[in-house]
């Protein structure tokens, strides 16, 4: 089991860190095949806030904050109610939903994002944010809604990996709260979360060889054929 843990850990590590998301979808998706939905997005948050806190430090000066302010905001209070869901709903018709929208994401991304510009207003903003929230507070799995909000709203790359880890590493450390408080902390999900951050160090440090040699359209087709592939996978495996 540990070496599963390892293991996931340094894909999604590598993944974060080249396409900006993605931490999240490969770990929960994963490692909630042989650990508990709870257990696996609270494993998830602990372990991936590491390489997050690591890139919004390292690229402090390219952080766009009027990008990050109306989405971080409204997905932190959004995440209170998909906490409180991920106790309560049907995750088999929360997954379908989530893959439905990776795919949606996904193809705008990789086949029309050259095309098309979105405004930073504070509409899109928030839209994003109460999305994203819910479904980080149920699976830990807030990017899909923001990232596609910031890339397309951000000016190149850097911009981009900026300003989408300094999100995350606000609204992780936000929700890492909320499961400290709700007695969720417990040895077992920190013995797994010690385990869990040797694949994200390496994984961070392969990711940043990688990103470096990305273009900017590189890394939005990227991004939407990571999606579009995540969002199949969470609607074959409720049927499956």
């Amino acid at each position: 089991m540990f070496w599963g843990i390892v293991a996931v850990a340094l894909l999604g590590s590598f993944v974060q860190v080249t396409c900006g998301l993605g931490y999240a979808v490969i770990c929960v998706c994963f490692w909630s095949l042989f650990l508990p939905l709870e257990t696996a997005v609270v494993l998830e948050l602990i372990t991936g806030v590491v390489s997050m806190l690591f890139m919004a430090i390292r690229q402090w000066r390219k952080i766009r904050w009027s990008l990050l302010l109306w989405p971080t905001v409204f997905s932190c209070g959004a995440s209170l109610f998909g906490f409180f869901a991920l106790f309560q709903l049907d995750t088999n018709l929360l997954y379908r939903l989530l893959g439905v929208l990776l795919i949606c994401l996904g193809t705008f991304f990789h086949s029309f994002s050259d095309r098309a510009k979105l405004r930073p207003t504070m509409a899109t903003g928030v839209a994003a944010g109460l999305v994203g929230g819910f479904f980080g507070g149920l699976f830990g799995i807030a990017g899909p809604p923001v990232a596609a909000y910031i890339l397309a709203a951000s000016n190149g790359k850097e911009e981009y990996s900026a300003t989408i880890q300094a999100h995350f590493s606000i609204t992780s450390l936000f929700l890492i709260l909320i499961h400290f408080l709700a007695g969720n902390l417990q040895g077992t999900v920190l013995l797994f979360g010690a385990v869990g951050i040797v694949g994200v160090l390496i994984g961070l440090a392969l990711g940043l060889m990688a990103f470096r040699r990305l273009s900017d359209t590189g890394l939005k087709k990227l991004v939407g054929l990571f999606l579009i592939g995540m969002g199949l996978f969470y609607l074959l495996r409720t049927f499956f």
